[in-house]
């Protein structure tokens, strides 16, 4: 019965943040009486229910910000789950939910910053460069007053700034890395992760750095096929890049201009040369040698020898002996 209860409580309580419906509005006003659901439920259920509110929710977003226009969908649904956040941490239940449902406030947060600047690119929310009034010298009209505006969404300068904080020039994979970085410590709150966004380098530095991770590759005398993979680039495109940059590759050209070598033709002319070298092996005679003639040798043998083993002990993996 009780498992009843939390099935029909966590989806209403989502419904009327907008998930699960065709746009349907969250109906501001309405998530205190909804987390208020809660109290019928005991403390075990209270966090169940929680923890399904959260898990919807995170689906709910993602597929929010998919759609057309989902700014006013997501600003209600952040404020519904900052609500959700505040309701754990009133019923004290457990640090695990808590901190989750923190979480999804920031991402709630970032989701809000991804949907305005997705408006303003459509042109349905103002930027500063299109505040003024427009429609000519007889007809001059506010787009304030057909648009948009980010402070419908998020009325408080600190709120806004915080938001762009998390959203401009700040990747998927860096948000989530930083997130992931704040959850370990313990401490999501919104300044602690927008001061580990703000340390982050900046996109026109990390492009300068990688740039000059392969120029010094480069110098090493790595192939641009093998920079490539060091640097998460197509081939392709990290010549084209270079080109514009003026990087070169001299292992390239060893090579033969970025042409691809053939392993096999490669094995097969290191193997037919020592074999011809074991046939004439017989034809020396050792006793001429001297003492420093063979430590020479020996010294200039060790490179190739151990090189030797190497392709020897990788042929029988491969071979399976």
């Amino acid at each position: 019965m009780t498992t009843l209860i939390v099935n029909e409580v966590a989806p209403a309580v989502l419904q009327h943040a907008g998930a699960g419906t065709d746009g349907d509005q969250y109906a501001q006003g309405t998530a205190v009486t909804d987390v208020a659901l809660l109290d019928s439920l005991p403390k075990e259920q209270q966090e169940l229910a929680v923890t399904m509110m959260l898990d919807q929710g995170r689906q709910w977003l993602v597929r929010a910000l998919e759609a057309t226009n989902p700014t006013r969908e997501v600003a209600d649904f952040k404020a519904f789950v900052a609500t959700v956040a505040e309701a754990a941490k009133q019923k004290k239940l457990s640090e695990d939910i808590q901190i989750d449902a923190v979480e999804m406030v920031r991402r709630s947060e970032r989701a809000l910053g991804v949907a305005i600047r997705k408006g303003q690119d459509a042109g349905e929310i103002t930027t500063k460069g299109n505040r003024e009034n427009y429609g000519g010298p007889h007809h001059r009209q506010s787009l304030n007053k057909t648009l948009s505006s980010p402070t419908d969404f998020l009325p408080h300068g600190n709120d806004r700034m915080a938001t762009y904080a998390m959203t401009d020039d700040v990747t998927d994979e860096q948000f989530e890395s930083v997130l992931a970085e704040a959850k370990d410590e313990g401490n999501l709150s919104r300044s602690n992760v927008v001061r580990k966004i703000k340390a982050l380098p900046t996109f026109s530095e990390a492009q300068s750095e990688k740039w000059q991770t392969v120029a010094d590759l480069a110098n090493d005398r790595l192939t641009s096929a093998q920079i490539a993979k060091r640097v998460g680039m197509t081939e392709d495109g990290l010549r084209a890049g270079a080109r514009r940059k003026g990087i070169t590759f001299p292992a390239d050209e060893v090579l033969g201009k970025t042409k691809r070598i053939n392993g096999l033709d490669v094995l097969e002319r290191i193997v037919a040369s020592i074999e011809a070298d074991e046939s004439v092996l017989g034809l020396v005679e050792f006793e001429s040698i001297t003492p420093e003639q063979a430590a020479e040798l020996l010294q200039r043998l060790t490179s190739p020898l151990r090189a030797i083993n190497r392709m020897k002990n990788r042929l029988k993996e491969i071979s399976g002996e």
